[in-house]
């Protein structure tokens, strides 16, 4: 039923304040999905969706490089009170467009995302360390010792190495 209607048929079929659970079920059948927002209040949403292959997947060849599909998703949410009766409602009605093909690259993770645990921090490519025993004259220490090799090494973070920003998504 929701495939073939919109906002303004959704609103004349449903009436906030007035239209009861059994008629929501009578019009739309059983939801997709039930939730509660309190011990009186329960949200029904239903939801429709449909991928069209667009043109440029049936080329030969081209197909697998730049395959994508014209997506349209309605939803309907349908808050009840206490009484069963219909607090209040909302539909929405989008068009997408998802290319899934050889030359997509994907979402890119952003820097920042991700999580970190410990509280390890990484010091700027041109950042210089001050030893206890260094004098006060010499700004910067000798690089320490390099721990002993268990089998794995981890990118370091020193400026010869390129750029420690790009390697490390904190």
């Amino acid at each position: 039923m929701l495939k073939v209607q919109d906002t303004s048929t959704v609103n004349l079929s449903i009436v906030d304040g007035q239209t009861t659970r059994d008629d929501v079920q009578r019009i739309y059948g059983s939801p997709a999905q039930t939730s509660f927002l309190s011990e009186k209040n329960e949200v029904w949403t239903y939801r429709w969706a449909r991928a069209t292959a667009q043109g440029q997947n049936f080329i030969p060849i081209v197909g697998a490089f730049v395959r994508g599909y014209d997506v349209r998703k309605k939803e309907l949410v349908i808050v009840f009170n206490e009484r069963n009766v219909v607090a209040r409602h909302t539909m929405t009605d989008n068009n997408d467009a998802i290319k899934t093909g050889l030359m997509d690259p994907g979402p890119a993770a952003p820097l920042g995302s991700g999580s970190v645990s410990g509280s390890t921090t990484l010091p700027p490519p041109n950042a210089s360390t001050v030893s206890p025993a260094t004098s006060a004259s010499s700004s910067t220490a000798a690089p320490a010792p390099a721990p002993a090799s268990s089998g794995t090494t981890a990118p370091s973070a020193s400026p010869s190495n390129g750029d420690w920003q790009n390697r490390f998504r904190l």
